[in-house]
């Protein structure tokens, strides 16, 4: 499920998480500028599965992002 699924930001000095909704969308108020973003997952599934791993936001301007993990769970 897509539910509630977070995505951590890291750049310019903060740490921003947001959460997905029922429909996996998301959306996040950032400066612009380059962030690192991982998944806030469960802590037995891995965190690197999410792609891509960083991000530019870009001045003044909205941006759309989207991303994929992988949980590795086959």
């Amino acid at each position: 499920s897509d539910l509630n699924f977070k995505l951590i930001f890291r750049g310019n000095g903060r740490t921003v998480t947001v959460k997905t909704n029922v429909k996996g969308h998301y959306r996040v108020q950032l400066g612009a500028g380059t962030y690192a973003v991982r998944a806030g997952t469960v802590s037995m599934l891995p965190k690197s599965g999410l792609r891509p791993r960083t991000v530019k936001v870009p001045s003044g301007a909205f941006a759309k992002r989207d991303f994929v993990y992988d949980s590795g769970i086959r």
